[in-house]
């Protein structure tokens, strides 16, 4: 019986290793000139097993949070709808996956992966674009000009492929359908709050909330046909084989030639390029209008229009869609036609500064609710 007690008591003085005299010994003994871990008495180092053995458990902690752990937040999702001209609003909920990590970097934007989370439990996978934060004076409005822009694109898109085209290979393209998404500052994760690096941390310099440009993440080989200042990316290495690099030359004319189109269509006022995507599913486009005023920061005026048509170079999408060549064309006066296109509403809506993205149901009236209501029940795109 003396000898239990006895070992029983011995092994709670080797548990507990850990008191405030046993910790000052072993950090005066570490204190030692030479001295280490390894040069620990016999006697401790049992010890310090056997408390370990019994406080690590059989599989490895995950930490509470750990700095780039995914999460889920409230958010509201607007959508364009040009037939209607104004923003379609509802409630939706993100999941960042790598929050600390993005996806991709560009010159004026960059990328994180996110994912929707639907009524019904899917999910979407989708990328988020969000301004550098070298983009000086970043507002809410921005992001709803780049969102206007996209839609706008689909426009001269939905046209571009009804043109008339006398060659063997009819070309056609569409855009991506974008999605504004505002996570207010009262969803963000209490965790992420602080952040000065990562994805919560790039908020409006107006409102200071995250908000982004979201879109669908496209599978395949992704790629960039020109830039928003005249530039012509005539290959990909990462396109190997004959067929692959056909098909990108292809798409890169019916890019070219696209561009061209929208310059002719509107009659001088607006050039779309920074043309890039896979295949003939493209996004993230910029239009440069005459003068140089909304539709996203990336809008370059006079000055990106004149880069472009000093370095384009009709090809046989442009000759068989019968677009005239653009060095020397001289834009006359709009004609009625194009002043009641879609282009020039929208234009004239954005000069008067006369659209306004509503505001987050939750702070709508009743009345508000239930006119957003029926609106939503009578919109199609």
């Amino acid at each position: 019986m003396e000898n239990k007690i006895y070992k029983k008591k011995k092994e709670e003085r080797n548990l507990n290793i850990f008191t405030t005299p046993m910790r000052t010994y072993i950090f005066k003994f570490l204190c030692l000139p030479n001295a280490s871990a390894q040069n620990l008495p016999h006697f401790l180092k049992i010890s310090i097993v056997r408390r370990l053995s019994l406080t690590i458990p059989a599989e490895p902690m995950v930490p509470e949070r750990s700095p780039d752990a995914s999460c889920i937040c409230g958010a509201t999702k607007y959508i364009y709808s040009l037939r209607k001209k104004e923003w379609v609003v509802s409630n939706t909920n993100v999941q960042i996956l790598s929050p600390m990590k993005p996806f991709a970097k560009g010159g004026m934007r960059i990328c994180y992966e996110v994912e929707e989370i639907e009524d019904d439990g899917s999910h979407t996978r989708c990328i988020a674009k969000l301004f550098l934060k070298t983009v000086s004076d970043v507002k809410e409005v921005d992001y709803f000009c780049e969102g206007e822009a996209q839609c706008l694109c689909e426009e001269f898109a939905n046209n571009f492929n009804k043109a008339p085209f006398s060659g063997p290979r009819k070309p056609c393209i569409s855009f991506l359908q974008c999605q504004v998404v505002r996570i207010s500052r009262k969803d963000i994760p209490r965790a992420y709050r602080g952040q000065k690096e990562g994805f919560f941390s790039y908020r409006t310099m107006d409102t200071g909330e995250v908000l982004f440009v979201m879109e669908p993440k496209l599978g395949g080989q992704f790629t960039k046909y020109n830039s928003n200042f005249g530039d012509i990316y005539e290959s990909d290495k990462r396109f190997k084989t004959e067929a692959e690099i056909e098909s990108r030359r292809h798409m890169l004319h019916v890019a070219e030639a696209f561009s061209h189109f929208t310059l002719v269509d509107s009659r001088g006022s607006m050039l779309l390029c920074d043309l890039q995507g896979v295949n003939d599913l493209l996004t993230d486009p910029q239009i440069h209008t005459e003068d140089g005023r909304g539709l996203g920061l990336g809008n370059m005026g006079m000055e990106g229009i004149e880069k472009f048509v000093s370095n384009h170079k009709c090809n046989e999408i442009c000759e068989g869609m019968g677009l005239r060549p653009l060095t020397g064309l001289v834009w006359g006066p709009p004609g009625d036609a194009n002043e009641s296109n879609v282009y020039a509403f929208l234009r004239a809506q954005l000069r008067q500064n006369s659209i306004q993205p509503p505001k987050p149901i939750a702070e709508m009236t009743e009345e508000e609710r239930l006119e957003h209501a029926l609106r939503l029940s009578r919109l199609t795109y």
